[in-house]
């Protein structure tokens, strides 16, 4: 049984709460975490799924977190699938909840062509706010969706940052830190036209 574990935040990615996990149980590595929450040293915690779910929940001191919650309401899962048949949607449901290592494959997420969006992104008057309201920042699910720009709440450029979100990942979590590598954001203000359609397509999609 895990002795403690963080409560999500409105729009936090699985990935964020897995990343907090770790700098509040002050293991010296990630492989002590990954271990304590799923069982094993090897786990590559995937940035727009959960990972495997049933081993995970069945060790939290709580049990007010449900699978259903933590897919529908903490991961891309409905992005990815928005356009899936039903039948379709079950199967990528069983392989997120049960980590499979084909589950980004099945839904689309490495065929993505929006390149740009393959970093993490967060924006800076929500992450002033959430230290602000929770005494630390993390990552938003909605600022990681592919071709997303700028913040659906307060209009302005999400920034860019140098944490890829493909490649070799295992015993890797990159929490959001105020050293976590900002890259430049553009000097121009998003149009009305760019808030619009950003919007739209979030409201469409999750």
């Amino acid at each position: 049984m895990i002795p403690f574990f963080p409560t999500p935040y409105p729009d936090e990615l699985w990935y964020s709460v897995i990343c907090r996990y770790h700098i509040r149980s002050g293991n010296p590595s990630v492989k002590y975490s990954i271990r304590e929450l799923y069982g094993a040293n090897h786990i590559n915690v995937p940035v727009e799924l959960c990972g495997a779910l049933s081993p995970l929940l069945d060790a939290l001191p709580t049990k007010d977190l449900t699978a259903k919650d933590i897919i529908m309401q903490h991961t891309l899962y409905p992005y990815y699938t928005r356009f899936f048949s039903n039948n379709r949607k079950k199967s990528a449901y069983m392989l997120a909840l049960n980590g499979n290592r084909h589950a980004g494959q099945h839904i689309g997420i490495y065929q993505s062509s929006n390149m740009d969006a393959r970093r993490m992104r967060y924006c800076p008057q929500c992450f002033d706010e959430d230290i602000a309201a929770y005494g630390e920042p993390y990552w938003h699910r909605l600022h990681q969706i592919p071709g997303i720009a700028v913040c659906p709440r307060h209009g302005c450029w999400l920034a860019d940052t140098e944490i890829t979100l493909t490649g070799h990942r295992h015993n890797l979590l990159f929490p959001a830190l105020p050293d976590c590598h900002l890259l430049p954001t553009p000097d121009t203000t998003p149009t009305a036209a760019q808030k619009t359609f950003d919007a739209g397509r979030i409201d469409r999609t999750v």
